[in-house]
């Protein structure tokens, strides 16, 4: 075990929350393809029962997807929206 310079009880403490994972990438096109592709989110969210709600951030520069699952906990996904060509 790795010398943390902590004690037990200081090491032992339990994480008992998540606010935010973010995803960063250079790869967009990869990225959105996995999470609408392979994740296939929205008809895996609506068969599982699962409420979501797209939007968009003020600024217009991002997407985002809030997923509440079951236990009632809002997950937020974010993308940046593609630059008009």
């Amino acid at each position: 075990m790795r010398d943390t310079g902590l004690d037990n009880t200081e090491a032992s403490v339990a994480i008992t929350g998540l606010d935010h994972v973010n995803i960063r990438t250079t790869e967009l096109a990869k990225t959105q393809a996995f999470f609408t592709e392979v994740l296939d989110a929205r008809r895996k969210l609506d068969a599982a029962g699962l409420a979501y709600e797209p939007s968009q951030a003020p600024n217009g520069g991002i997407r985002q997807l809030f997923v509440t699952e079951l236990n009632g906990v809002t997950i937020e996904l974010n993308h940046r929206a593609p630059t008009p060509t």
